[in-house]
């Protein structure tokens, strides 16, 4: 965590005093004291990981390459900390994902909601339909799709955001910013966006992208091999997993209420708005994952991209999916590549992968939310993993450094309450502005929100051991600690400063510095 830092610390700890936010001033020994007494409670605990691990693991940069690794219980024993009920509650009647609340899909089939001329590009059009100076007072009643009005309503009256507006924004003002910046910065981002491509090359060639009936069986073995043990399957899942290259496997029971209703645009055997079945040999699901290259974190919003993570996520997806087939079962890909039927989130959380964190998406113990997952679904017998509780929604409720930092102010101060009208609590972003944000960036992209979170460090000692006690401690004290020294060394930046100002060229909007590697001008001739 200090890394480059240690004058900086050394001059930190000459301070008589140290202030940690929503607690008294205390002196530098009232606050070893109290470290260590959440130290002494769990160093048994924590002894077998911190002992072998020091401050320059090889591994530190990548996060989880280290050899010690069980497939079995992964880089992290989830064992102590399994419940047997979900640390999310019902709070209303459950209900499957409308087809509306993909934000990028809904945009890309915006243009059915309005009677364009055929071979009118569709922000032409808005521009006769809208008053492009007056944009948030754009009524509903514009568009024919009464489904969609519905649904921008429901989001309106529950969270107070405007996601049609925002949507209208993201055609007539973003995307022409975006265009702009990247024309004029189309240098400097060369060989980060060559990098963000190539791990695009495969999105066309996954085998689940057609209808369920075609591609589940598609390659399937001559023979159906009898599994003799659930258990003992589920392990050797684990294990192949862990050699494709997923740090991190688990399975779990699939819930239909976990799934879209209606397509949310056409692909993987559907057309825009039909109903979505579940078959009978949707039983299980293998989920996988990866986390994005810690040594591009510091360079988000612009060089921290998911592309990365959705390319090998999806890879690791289809592989399995290959596996599970040869031995004579159905498996359908669920992966960013391959696109879904179901969401990711609540069945990470069911299957004990980590707990949904403020920022909307899952936090692991191992990586933070710095994971991108994938899922095979399939009727091979598996035994279901339980969920864990390893008191993140505690934590995320007295943190808030995302939303603290969020550029476009689309994470959430508030406490959980019922996501989107579903039934289940927790934490919503402003999926809208969020995207909006997104594309007001060279390259795209932003990662904030991931970059900034306490529980997204290198896995070497000192952040290791530091989320190790840190979930054991449900004291809060180390909670409390954990975020002052986020801030106190890794520093707070304003929503502002996220923000890049068009003709400047300049990149000291970043969480950190463009990393090495990605800094054109070292490599190439403009």
């Amino acid at each position: 965590m200090f890394e480059g830092r240690s004058g900086e610390f050394k001059e930190l700890l000459k301070l008589k005093t140290i202030k940690i936010k929503g607690e008294e001033d205390m002196d530098r020994r009232e606050f070893f004291k109290l470290v260590g007494v959440a130290a002494a409670a769990t160093g048994a605990a924590s002894a077998g990981i911190t002992g072998y691990l020091n401050a320059i693991d090889p591994a530190a940069k990548a996060g989880w390459e280290k050899e010690a690794y069980d497939p079995e219980k992964g880089r992290f024993d989830r064992t102590p900390f399994e419940i047997d009920h979900m640390p999310f509650n019902k709070v209303g009647t459950p209900k499957r994902v409308e087809k509306y609340a993909d934000t990028m899909l809904r945009r890309t089939n915006l243009n059915l909601a309005f009677d364009v001329p055929e071979g009118m590009p569709f922000p032409a059009y808005l521009k006769t339909v809208v008053d492009v100076n007056d944009l948030a007072n754009t009524p509903l009643s514009i568009l024919k799709d009464k489904e969609l009005v519905a649904f921008y309503q429901g989001i309106l009256d529950r969270e107070g955001w405007n996601f049609f507006v925002e949507d209208l924004r993201y055609f007539l003002e973003i995307m022409p910013f975006f265009q702009r910046i990247n024309m004029e910065t189309s240098f400097d981002i060369a060989l980060a966006s060559a990098y963000d491509n190539a791990h695009m090359y495969s999105a066309g060639l996954h085998v689940s992208r057609v209808a369920s009936k075609e591609s589940d069986f598609q390659g399937i073995g001559p023979k159906k091999y009898e599994i003799k043990d659930p258990k003992e399957m589920s392990r050797l899942i684990k294990k192949i997993g862990a050699l494709f290259g997923s740090p991190l496997v688990r399975i779990v029971k699939l819930n239909p209420e976990w799934s879209y209703e209606h397509a949310p645009g056409d692909g993987r055997g559907y057309k825009y708005g039909e109903s979505v079945d579940i078959p009978e040999h949707w039983q299980y699901g293998i989920i996988m994952g990866i986390p994005l290259s810690w040594e591009t974190r510091e360079g988000a919003p612009s060089f921290f991209h998911t592309f990365e993570g959705y390319g090998t996520s999806s890879m690791l997806c289809a592989r399995m999916s290959e596996f599970v087939k040869k031995l004579g079962y159905p498996a359908r890909e669920n992966s960013p590549h391959a696109r879904y039927e179901y969401i990711m989130p609540p069945h990470m959380v069911a299957a004990g992968v980590g707990e949904q964190g403020r920022l909307g998406v899952v936090v692991t113990p191992e990586f933070g939310p710095n994971f991108r997952p994938s899922m095979v679904v399939t009727n091979m017998p598996l035994e279901p993993d339980k969920p864990i509780d390893i008191g993140i929604r505690k934590f995320c409720m007295n943190c808030k450094i995302c939303a603290d930092q969020c550029p476009s102010g689309s994470i959430s101060f508030d406490g959980p309450k019922e996501i989107n009208g579903r039934g289940y609590d927790g934490w919503q972003i402003n999926a809208s502005t969020c995207h909006n944000f997104w594309m007001s960036v060279p390259n795209g992209g932003c990662r904030v929100c991931l970059a900034v979170c306490p529980f997204s460090k290198e896995s070497n000692w000192l952040h290791t051991t530091a989320r190790d006690i840190a979930i054991r401690d449900r004291t809060g004290i180390t909670a409390s600690t954990l975020t002052w020294m986020e801030k106190a060394f890794y520093g707070e930046n304003t929503p502002e400063h996220y923000h890049y100002k068009e003709g400047s060229r300049q990149f000291d909007y970043l969480v950190g510095e463009t990393p090495w590697f990605f800094e054109s001008k070292n490599f190439l001739k403009e």
